[in-house]
């Protein structure tokens, strides 16, 4: 068994709109018991095929230092007035970005 073989790797979508029209079409038939048309789009390998031209998201570049330090900044009074609106604290939810 090789444990370092990503399975199900995600990836950014080349056409994005492409992609939602496929996740939402996936939901509909889902909630409408239409298993088996799904059974037929995976054989096809229709999300294999969406993924053509993606970009793996591994090879997206990690936020710079600076940048990170910014949105920090921008968006800090956005989250202490989110806090005070659900009377809750984000600071465990915060460490777990930083």
């Amino acid at each position: 068994m090789n444990l370092r073989k990503r399975v199900n790797e995600p990836y950014v979508p080349r056409f994005k709109k492409l992609n939602l029209l496929a996740c939402r079409t996936h939901q509909i038939l889902l909630k409408s018991d239409f298993d088996w048309a799904i059974d037929i789009l995976e054989k096809l390998q229709v999300r294999k095929i969406m993924s053509i031209g993606g970009q793996k998201k591994s090879s997206i570049p990690p936020m710079s230092h600076e940048t990170k330090l910014y949105l920090q900044d921008t968006f800090a009074r956005d989250i202490e007035n989110l806090e005070k609106l659900l009377d809750i604290n984000l600071d465990m939810a915060l460490r777990l970005i930083n």
